[in-house]
């Protein structure tokens, strides 16, 4: 399955652009420029396939998976960050073969949660009107203790490219998630329960609706994040128990002008300590 990453899409760099984050194309690779203290200007590619010619100065390049790893190694460049590991649902199999794929337990949280009082609403993200969603979620972070974008990147996200999913009982909002569309994917963004919405297991429903309708949109995967195994252990049995499989990445690599051709000779002669610097 091709994985098509919401930092190369055309929606993410207009909400970035929004932001006043100067974004630029290396080739196909989509690059952000920031000042970096000590650094300067700064190239950041994330999720890119590095470009045969980078620019002048400090580039950070996430790779997107582990082969490309081996190409950076051989480039120079410099290890910063151990890849990640993310859950995707591949959503291109039919209703029955992707229930089919879920964990036993999740299977039967999604069914006692469609037998509940819970009715679904889908629509796109209105900051105007859902502004109520970012207050509950910027409560759950601090309560949680956990960091993601600003609300203003989800204000400056394409509405038409957003898909919210709504879980009420008796009219009151109990459960939501929101999504972000970048065709021939989607990314999960941001959601909220309360106590009730997670005793009715509301989060199971809206995922599952959210995979039935982005597939009658011809989106092809569905991302939901990082897999944190150590600090999240129970959010990521969520996740992979959806049906999702893990996906790694590759490592995050520093390009420096002045080292990394150094760095490149030696590794090409075998000159330097294995393990030192990568």
């Amino acid at each position: 399955m091709e994985i098509a990453p919401l930092q190369q899409s055309a929606p993410y760099a207009t909400a970035m652009m929004a932001l006043g984050v100067p974004t630029h194309r290396i080739g196909p690779a989509l690059s952000l420029h920031r000042r970096v203290p000590l650094l300067g200007d700064l190239t950041y590619l994330p999720r890119a396939t590095c470009p045969g010619d980078l620019p002048p100065g400090p580039c950070l390049i996430n790779a997107p998976d582990p082969a490309a790893d081996t190409r950076h190694h051989a480039a120079g460049h410099i290890p910063v960050m151990t890849p990640q590991i993310m859950a995707v649902l591949d959503l291109r199999p039919d209703d029955p073969a992707r229930m089919a794929a879920q964990h036993g337990k999740w299977r039967n949280r999604l069914r006692r949660a469609a037998a509940a009082p819970l009715k679904t609403h889908a629509c796109r993200f209105d900051p105007a009107r859902h502004g109520w969603l970012l207050d509950h979620e910027t409560h759950q972070r601090k309560t949680r203790r956990y960091r993601a974008l600003p609300h203003t990147f989800t204000c400056a996200y394409p509405c038409d490219q957003t898909l919210l999913l709504t879980a009420t009982r008796q009219n009151r909002p109990v459960a939501a998630m929101l999504f972000l569309l970048h065709a021939p994917g989607a990314t999960y963004h941001i959601g909220w329960s309360n106590p009730e919405g997670h005793a009715l297991n509301a989060h199971t429903l809206l995922l599952w609706r959210a995979s039935q309708i982005l597939r009658t949109r011809s989106v092809t995967h569905l991302e939901l994040g990082p897999l944190d195994t150590r600090t999240a252990p129970g959010l990521a049995r969520f996740k992979l128990g959806s049906g999702a499989i893990p996906v790694k990445l590759g490592h995050t690599w520093l390009s420096l002008p002045v080292l990394s051709p150094l760095l490149r000779t030696f590794r090409h002669w075998g000159g330097f300590p294995s393990g030192l610097f990568g």
